[in-house]
């Protein structure tokens, strides 16, 4: 059941905000989109609570309010975590933002975790917040997905519940009014998630390639160079966690392993004068740091694991294919054997919300997700019959038979 407020009850929702929730909130004319006060004054710091309770005296929340995203400061057991803002503008940010690895849930189920609130007038829009230990980069509002994220105070203000959203229609939390609080690995994988969701549509979020190390070698060679050198280059506030998480990544790919030549405890210690060198205004609380490197370990070493697992999965399937390939071709139509190396090669079958098939595939060196009835998965099941029969071409009616 959505959470709405009466007239009367608007300093309360101002209370949930910045008790319950933990940020700034400051009066706002939602209606207009105008604020009356200088918010960016209290983007990187608390609004002190005598200034908050005269605001409620006076009922400046009772034409709305707005929050400022980023940094938690009034609850007690979130501080030091950030409350993240995700501004799905339209439909399709809404359903990709709903769909992860291969498998689509409804916004409502969302709902269960992640707070969210709505207007009732268009119900394909949704406000998305999640608590996390790092702050999320800004996204700015596009034409093409209609998503936005904001991440820190100077990333701007979120008009939110119960404020009455231009259209006439107040703004409703429609599930909990808890939202989930990730951890770093988490949060990481929501950002991707967000990486992934943009690069799909022909959009940039993260630099070229995110996480990912190989990409990663002329940053980490500037900020080498700065450290041994001049020092010239810092962190800023702002970007400490998403360049450390990037740091850890390219120097435990790059340089832990296999034929590399620096050991765990040499690589942690120059990760470690990283942070506490080039971050300004100060480097991040040792916890922190050890978290954001303990999660890089462990997303590498599960990384080269998979790898490893799959080579010889790969290796041993190639063997067992060759013995029976033969007979296999002698006894079953060329449907038949489509739909064999399909349910072998495809990762996931699902269908969304509206009962359309889709598959998740591997092409190339990424994944996609194709509709089952596309054309393009038609192409994707005529190359994996070419390529695993000798180079023999399979007629459409077959294609369309094994669909």
């Amino acid at each position: 059941m959505a959470v709405t407020a009466e007239p009367n009850t608007f300093n309360e929702s101002a209370d949930f905000w910045r008790y319950d929730i933990g940020v700034n909130v400051i009066p706002a004319d939602t209606i207009n989109k105008t604020t009356n006060i200088r918010w960016s004054e209290y983007q990187n710091k608390p609004i002190p609570e005598e200034l908050y309770n005269r605001w409620k005296q006076e009922d400046a929340f009772s034409k709305g309010m707005t929050i400022i995203v980023g940094k938690v400061w009034h609850k007690g057991d979130k501080r030091g975590q950030y409350f993240i803002f995700l501004d799905a503008d339209k439909e399709v940010a809404v359903l990709e933002l709903c769909t992860r690895n291969g498998e689509a849930i409804t916004l409502e189920k969302m709902s269960q975790k992640f707070l969210i609130e709505q207007h009732k007038d268009n119900s394909e829009k949704a406000h998305i917040y999640l608590y996390s230990p790092i702050p999320f980069p800004q996204k700015v509002a596009d034409s093409v997905v209609g998503l936005e994220v904001k991440g820190l105070g100077e990333h701007g203000i979120a008009f939110c519940f119960p404020s009455i959203h231009k259209n006439g229609m107040p703004y409703e939390i429609i599930g909990t009014n808890q939202p989930i609080d990730l951890n770093i690995e988490e949060a990481r994988g929501m950002v991707q998630h967000i990486d992934q969701i943009c690069i799909k549509h022909g959009l940039q979020y993260l630099e070229k390639g995110g996480f990912s190390s190989s990409n990663l070698t002329n940053k980490l060679r500037n900020i080498v160079k700065a450290l041994v050198v001049d020092n010239t280059i810092k962190i800023p506030q702002g970007q400490r966690h998403m360049t450390l998480i990037s740091v850890a990544d390219s120097l435990l790919f790059n340089h832990l392993g296999k034929g590399k030549n620096k050991s765990e405890e040499w690589l942690k210690n120059f990760f470690d004068k990283i942070n506490h060198v080039l971050c300004e205004p100060e480097p991040l609380p040792a916890t922190e740091a050890n978290s954001i490197w303990n999660s890089a370990l462990g997303f590498v070493n599960r990384v080269r694991k998979e790898q490893n697992d799959n080579h010889t999965e790969g290796r041993e399937k190639d063997n067992s294919k060759k013995e029976s390939q033969e007979q296999q071709q002698q006894s079953q139509s060329s449907a038949d054997i489509l739909v064999q190396l399909a349910t072998e090669n495809i990762q996931l079958l699902f269908k969304d919300q509206y009962s359309i098939a889709y598959a998740l595939v591997q092409v190339i060196d990424h994944d996609e997700v194709l509709r089952v009835e596309s054309n393009k998965f038609k192409r994707y099941l005529s190359k994996l019959f070419y390529d695993n029969n000798g180079n023999k071409v399979i007629n459409a009616d077959s294609v369309t038979n094994a669909i």
